[in-house]
């Protein structure tokens, strides 16, 4: 006999191979959603003579006893292979799944060109739509609160279903799915309704529109450039909704919880949710329903009006928060920007300086880390405090990332008070005298052109708080937290920088010989795509076109004789044309 709550969680590693993984049919590990555990399965066979296809649909329905008498609302989820607990949930909220296979049925649209540019056709979505309509007859289901979901490709058959059918629903969420604008215009995905929306991306997921897993030598530096790519086009994505929900402050309230960071903004009627999963890859946590529930799905429905209403307060409550990015002279304190008496700096310590003689003896090890002017004190953790300095003064010379390496290490000392306790902080050494006592800071504050600096991360943890660092951004609250790459891309270039409204992309087409070449546009705005002439001289044919960014080739289609299209151009670009004379 089976568990009445049998959930298959699916773990990958960050192998190349773990990212292809999730095309692979995963039918095999549905076996438990059968009538021994109240799951119904349906087929359908459809057939689309104008495009020479058959259509498969493999579907199965659970449907919950209802809560105090009232109807159960719909989740409709697209190929989460039901490793997300929603059987749990539904048992426990009263609610009706509907939950579809992973998909057998793709195509590339009218003009497709893009590596990952492929979707279900439109009668693929015409017969969700009436599936999921028949599921809500059978089942007397609230039809003010149906609630979708998808993952990987789900991600985007959820976007096309939600451009066509966006008013029937109440609460979107896109997981993991390759987006971009390439898509969104090949599929018509930009006009989308109001809705609330979350989208869920895994911090280490590559798959990436136009830029499928890279096969390079420099695996590490692909990986790194592949994943800048997949933030860049997440934002993008996220932006399509910013505009449909008419949200327009772009300073997010923030919320950590574990591996989870979420970034909320505000519209009009709707919220938007940027929900970054640190650490996973592309199959996403079994967790994620109980998120998907609590932070939004519980929290609207489609009123008599088909107005969106909210009918439960946030269930994200905002961190109390501190957040500063090298390069930048603001802080991101309780979720609103504040200014700095300079930029925050990276330094790295002569050892000299790390070698802490007043305590255990130990050396430490040179990292690299984070500094901010002393003013963070008072800015970042509201604690007033006084610099006393002493007139002896020693040079010295250390390595600073973003400033002059010059650095003054005076004879200083910082004085505050915080949660009852006295400090002094030494500026000639990492010695702090807390109550009487002595204790170290790992890290000790310097003097850089006149303007004290004090190493962030080591300072809070001696006040308590706990930190994390991706890139040059450093997020500090008061519970673990783990920020995420585009977390932290979100906090340097929205909440602590300008936000570029429309960042452009160059084009440079490197000599060639024995033929030429032109290019459609010179500059184009990111995300965008651009066709490529070729014009070989008499007796030669164009052999190929090349295209580089950071180094690394970019996917390239042959549209007709002698054009190119590149779709998804995320970085300046170099293209080179490659001539051959003509076989006799």
């Amino acid at each position: 006999m089976a568990d009445k709550y049998h959930i298959i969680s699916e773990f990958y590693d960050f192998t190349t191979g773990a990212q292809m993984m999730q095309y692979t049919d995963h039918s095999e590990v549905n076996q438990h959603a059968n009538a021994e555990l109240g799951w119904e399965e349906h087929l359908e066979r459809v057939q689309v003579p104008e495009e020479n296809a058959d259509l498969e649909l493999r579907w199965w329905e659970y449907n919950a006893a209802p809560k105090d008498g009232k109807k159960n609302p719909l989740i409709v989820s697209f190929f989460e292979y039901y490793n997300s607990c929603w059987q749990q949930i539904a048992d426990r909220e009263g609610l009706t799944i509907v939950a579809f296979e992973y998909h057998k049925n793709s195509r590339i649209p009218a003009g497709g060109r893009g590596t990952l540019g492929y979707g279900p056709m439109p009668d693929e979505i015409a017969t969700y739509h009436k599936v999921i309509g028949s599921v809500i007859d059978k089942y007397d289901c609230d039809r003010t609160r149906i609630y979708m979901s998808g993952l990987s490709y789900g991600d985007m058959t959820a976007q096309i279903y939600s451009s066509k059918y966006g008013k029937d629903l109440a609460g979107l969420v896109l997981m993991n799915g390759p987006s971009s604008y390439y898509n969104l215009n090949a599929f018509g995905m930009r006009d989308q309704t109001e809705l609330p929306c979350m989208q869920m991306r895994s911090d280490d997921d590559y798959t990436c529109d136009g830029f499928p897993w890279p096969d390079y030598d420099d695996a590490e530096g692909a990986k790194a450039f592949v994943k800048d790519i997949r933030s860049l086009q997440t934002v993008m994505n996220r932006d399509v909704w910013m505009k449909t929900n008419g949200a327009e402050d772009y300073s997010a309230e923030i919320t950590t919880d574990r591996h989870y960071s979420f970034a909320v903004y505000q519209g009009k009627n709707c919220e938007v949710i940027y929900c970054e999963i640190f650490g996973h890859c592309h199959i996403v946590p079994i967790d994620a329903a109980e998120i998907m529930w609590s932070a939004l799905f519980s929290r609207y429905r489609r009123g008599a009006d088909g107005r969106i209403e909210r009918i439960a307060p946030a269930f994200l409550k905002p961190d109390k928060n501190v957040a500063i990015a090298v390069g930048i002279d603001k802080a991101y304190v309780d979720n609103k920007a504040v200014g700095l008496p300079a930029a925050s700096i990276l330094i790295s310590p002569p050892e000299k300086l790390t070698r802490d003689s007043y305590t255990y003896h130990r050396s430490e090890d040179r990292y690299e880390t984070v500094y901010a002017p002393v003013e963070i004190l008072k800015e970042g953790f509201g604690i007033d405090y006084k610099v006393e300095e002493n007139p002896a003064t020693l040079q010295t010379h250390i390595f600073a990332k973003t400033i002059s390496p010059d650095i003054e290490v005076k004879d200083a000392s910082v004085y505050f008070s915080f949660r009852g306790s006295d400090y002094r902080l030494m500026t000639d050494c990492n010695m702090v005298i807390k109550d009487g006592r002595v204790t170290d800071l790992e890290r000790p504050p310097f003097y850089v052109r006149g303007q004290l600096y004090v190493p962030v991360m080591e300072l809070a943890k001696l006040l308590g708080y706990c930190s994390s660092r991706n890139e040059d951004t450093v997020y500090i609250t008061d519970h673990e937290v783990k920020l995420g790459y585009t977390v932290g891309r979100l906090i340097r270039e929205e909440m602590l920088s300008e936000r570029d409204e429309d960042p452009k992309c160059s084009i440079t087409l490197l000599p060639c010989e024995n033929g030429s070449a032109k290019l459609s546009e010179e500059i184009v705005s990111r995300g965008r795509s651009a066709e490529v002439y070729t014009k070989p001289a008499p007796g030669y044919v164009t052999e190929s076109v090349e295209v580089f960014i950071n180094g690394y080739h970019m996917p390239v289609y042959k549209t007709g004789v002698d054009t190119y299209y590149i779709c998804n151009i995320m970085k300046d670009i170099e293209l080179k044309v490659n001539f051959v004379k003509k076989e006799a």
